[in-house]
């Protein structure tokens, strides 16, 4: 347990510090995603990668690396995503989203 809360630890660290993705039309990046909380569509900021060097450096140090396949019959009924409601649209999400820091995303 005390190995794992360190991982998250070091996990959070790596990427506390990334910028907002953008495109190559250099638009800010966004996903939409099913908000279970609201029952609504929102639009969420899509952000840099983490850089994960740290976990190389750890797997370097594990003399042996148990390499169990995992089976992956169990993810193929998972549905896309939970929504209630089908997805409106790029706009008419943005139109809506508001922030109380600022008027939108």
């Amino acid at each position: 347990m005390h190995a794992r809360t360190q991982l998250a630890i070091m996990s959070h660290n790596s990427g506390i510090d990334r910028k907002q993705a953008v495109s190559k039309k250099k638009e800010p990046l966004i996903k939409m995603q099913y908000s279970k909380v609201t029952g609504q569509w929102v639009a969420k900021k899509v952000m840099e990668p983490k850089d994960m060097k740290f976990l190389q450096e750890i797997i370097d140090e594990i003399p042996q690396v148990n390499n169990r396949k995992e089976e992956n019959n169990r993810l193929e009924n998972i549905p896309k995503n939970i929504a209630l409601a089908p997805n409106p649209g790029k706009e008419v999400i943005l139109a809506r989203q508001v922030s109380r820091f600022s008027k939108s995303i």
